[in-house]
């Protein structure tokens, strides 16, 4: 038979859940009024151009909300000294630990771009917003659609729009950093735009891959100084440099 503390976990547990798929859909749906009516607004007064910003801001604060509303669910911004300051555009690299990793990326508040799988923009509501807020897709495993999605993202550096991504592919299983693909960093050599290094720790606790009840944690998001690609002869050196940095700087948070 269960223990009283053991019932009333159960029962904090699933009352938290019925909260989270409540507030989750109701409060993407609410945001999205917003997105549609900024949608009119910039091509009634022929500014599409300038679009995609104003719903990433919408985005952001989508991405925030939900962080903030969830019980249980906190944040540590650490390092805001090395964020780009506007105009400055950056290549950021992060660890991918879970899909609750970008929700805390939004709590950068900066102008961002970043590369998601092509099928997560055929999500309703939420893939139409990532198209207005020009989030790049890419098909895995295809090398034109990498090399479009490149392309996108050195335009948005070029207009002072950092791009982010996630160099290990896909959400490390364990939490242990998995090894770097090139790709991030051979733009960086490319475009001359330095490297900002971001760690996460603590979103693969919020919510484990293949379920729907979000635990409570504390997701630590930490800054590190950025790194000129210049230094580096092969955007390879750049890509093990990074690494090694993202690697000491993830020991250090979890000892």
């Amino acid at each position: 038979m269960l223990t009283q503390p053991k019932k009333q976990s159960i029962l904090s547990a699933a009352a938290r859940t019925i909260y989270f798929w409540i507030m989750f859909p109701s409060y993407t749906a609410f945001l999205f009024n917003f997105v549609i009516a900024q949608y009119i607004k910039h091509r009634r007064e022929r500014r599409m151009s300038q679009l995609s910003f104003a719903i990433h801001d919408i985005a952001g604060r989508w991405g925030r909300g939900v962080l903030h509303m969830t019980p249980g669910w906190s944040f540590d911004l650490q390092g805001e000294e090395n964020l780009p300051t506007e105009g400055q555009s950056f290549v950021l690299v992060a660890n991918h630990l879970s899909a609750v990793d970008i929700l805390a990326l939004f709590m950068i508040k900066r102008q961002f771009r970043w590369l998601s799988k092509a099928e997560v923009f055929k999500l309703p509501i939420i893939g139409q917003a990532m198209s207005f807020a020009g989030y790049v897709p890419i098909d895995r495993g295809k090398k034109a659609s990498h090399l479009a999605a490149m392309k996108q993202s050195a335009n948005w550096l070029q207009k002072g729009v950092s791009m982010i991504f996630f160099p290990e592919g896909s959400r490390s299983a364990d939490g242990e950093l998995k090894p770097f693909k090139v790709g991030a960093f051979r733009l960086a050599k490319d475009s001359g735009n330095p490297v900002l290094p971001v760690v996460l720790d603590g979103t693969q606790f919020m919510m484990r891959k293949q379920t729907i009840i979000p635990k409570p944690a504390k997701v630590i998001i930490r800054v590190l100084p950025p790194v000129d690609p210049e230094p580096f002869e092969r955007a390879e050196d750049l890509q093990e440099h990074v690494h090694h940095l993202i690697a000491e700087s993830l020991q250090d948070i979890r000892t």
